[in-house]
């Protein structure tokens, strides 16, 4: 836990779960290598630890990052222009449109870009499938979200 902790100072990109999965995965694979002769299927005991390891990643990242994560919808249309103030004035939501071209086709599109509360998901798809049902829709997990409608920016004296 200390080395992934020291590690993570200097590479950023990755959470502290993250590393510690890493790091404990590496020490699992040498361990499996090792004990592969005993009596017990070394190879089943380094499953039951992967899958252990992977949970106890994933909540070491739930509680320093906490519960209240939110969602990102990317939202592509031909009718953007009257998805966006439904969201805008139905949602209470900021909207920011993109600017986009479909390589396939070769048509420019506007691409909605929305940051909500994850239990606003369900209405915005609703919203978006009643106006053009034929839109594609993203929903991404936003880590950290700072601004207006979300957590403050943490303001520091000179």
């Amino acid at each position: 836990d200390i080395a992934a902790k020291v590690i993570k100072r200097y590479y950023r990109g990755f959470s502290l779960g993250q590393f510690i999965l890493i790091l404990d995965a590496l020490i699992l694979a040498v361990s499996a290598v090792a004990y592969r002769f005993e009596e017990e299927s070394s190879v089943l005991l380094a499953m039951y630890s992967a899958t252990a390891l992977f949970v106890s990643a994933k909540v070491i990242d739930l509680v320093l990052e906490g519960f209240d994560y939110c969602k990102t919808a990317l939202i592509i249309s031909d009718n953007s222009e009257a998805i966006a103030p439904e969201i805008l004035q139905g949602m209470g939501r900021g909207v920011t449109a993109l600017k986009g071209r479909g390589l396939y086709t070769g048509t420019d599109k506007e691409v909605l870009l929305c940051v909500l509360l994850r239990q606003e998901v369900a209405t915005l798809k609703d919203l978006v499938r009643r106006i053009d049902p034929r839109a594609f829709v993203i929903v991404l997990e936003a880590r950290e979200v700072l601004g207006e409608g979300f957590e403050r920016y943490e303001i520091k004296d000179a």
